[in-house]
């Protein structure tokens, strides 16, 4: 019964989060793809090729909410590590920065916005 409510639960947050980009598909799949190559999580296989979908979804969501590549990199990093089990050291200064195998996605996210 329990499994069967997460996922109820995670179907309803797949189609609110297409529901929110549904005119922004293009982006959606520049930023899984951006994500798919720097690999921040580690877990593309190669063959996986949707494994960001939903974090792609959830950055282009709150991408009207930043004004800057700061708040895309803090979206990014915040999007794509929240559920991870990954845990990264808290930034040193100021300015959130992805690890260094994350290169520099929210440069290649600033770039599909355009």
């Amino acid at each position: 019964m329990q499994w069967e409510h997460i996922q109820a639960e995670v179907r309803r947050a797949r189609q609110s989060r297409f529901e929110q980009t549904v005119t922004q598909r293009d982006l959606v799949d520049s930023v899984s793809q951006i994500l798919f190559r720097a690999d921040p999580v580690g877990i593309n296989f190669e063959t996986n090729t949707d494994e960001y979908d939903a974090e792609a979804e959830t950055i282009v969501i709150g991408l009207p909410n930043t004004h800057g590549p700061e708040d895309v990199n803090a979206l990014t990093h915040e999007t794509s590590f929240s559920g991870s089990t990954h845990r990264l050291p808290a930034p040193s200064s100021g300015t959130p920065r992805c690890p260094q195998r994350f290169g520099t996605c929210d440069d290649a996210i600033m770039v599909s916005m355009d």
